[in-house]
């Protein structure tokens, strides 16, 4: 019964970011199906720098969460700092990379030139988000493990509640700015998740 307060935030938080996902996919769908199969397909780019970033944060939490157990702050920071050492240029990379050559991620996942060029238009903003996204899950790895989880659930409804808007405005062209597709999706996400 003690780790229901903490084990509710972390799990509405797990819901919310998921929800991310699933507006992203509801709004592209209205484009069309080469439109949310280019961007499913380019989502696994995310989806690995993701993978990674949890990997990093995971093996973490365990010394944070004994550091914090032991009143241990210098051993808190230390391990923080290290994990961004490490998560904060594995971002960088990703960013840079895919920013470079999109088309190139994009033929890793596919042969068909529509969806590559689709996709490329999708990356090329979405990218901005990794280290952000990398960032954000250090932050939150930190809180989480020091038992401030509330903090973190309230930046994930923040952030999936301003994707859903930008989402609408960019993706369609709401409030007489130009309507962008699916690049107005991966510049929806990289707002939010900055």
């Amino acid at each position: 019964m003690a780790t229901l307060p903490l084990a509710l935030p972390i799990a509405l938080q797990n819901l919310l970011m998921t929800s991310f996902r699933l507006v992203d996919t509801l709004m592209v769908g209205r484009l069309g199906d080469l439109s949310i199969a280019a961007v499913g397909l380019a989502g696994w780019a995310s989806f690995l720098v993701e993978l990674l970033a949890f990997g990093m944060s995971s093996g973490a939490a365990v010394f944070i969460a004994q550091y914090h157990g032991a009143n241990n702050k210098a051993g808190i920071l230390r391990t923080y700092g290290m994990m961004l050492l490490f998560m904060l240029p594995m971002g960088l990379l990703f960013t840079v990379g895919v920013a470079l050559y999109p088309e190139f991620v994009m033929k890793i996942f596919t042969e068909d030139t529509a969806l590559i060029a689709e996709g490329a238009r999708y990356l090329r903003f979405a990218c901005i988000s990794y280290v952000s996204l990398t960032v954000n899950l250090a932050f939150s790895t930190l809180l989480r493990c020091t038992e401030q989880v509330h903090i973190p659930m309230w930046t994930s409804g923040f952030s999936a509640a301003l994707n859903a808007v930008l989402n609408y405005i960019f993706i369609f062209g709401a409030f007489g700015l130009p309507a962008m597709g699916v690049a107005g999706a991966g510049l929806a996400t990289a707002i939010s998740s900055l």
